[in-house]
């Protein structure tokens, strides 16, 4: 991702459970359920990983994925 992105990164807290951010911390790389997450949500009733959103601009994606 564009350095503009990483440095825009902010914690989302808003309650809106529908995205893949918050639902996704679940899933491993391979597409298997993270089982040590699931349990650690299951406890506390928070997710276990902070929902970060970033923005840039389109045309730095551009020139990174298009060149």
């Amino acid at each position: 991702m564009p350095s503009e992105f990483g440095e825009s990164l902010k914690e989302f807290k808003e309650n809106e459970f529908y995205s893949l951010g918050h639902w996704g911390q679940f899933f491993r790389y391979d597409g298997g359920l993270n089982n040590k997450r699931i349990k650690e949500f299951r406890k506390t009733w928070e997710f276990p990983l902070p929902i970060l959103l970033g923005r840039c601009d389109l045309d730095k994606l551009f020139e990174i994925y298009l060149d």
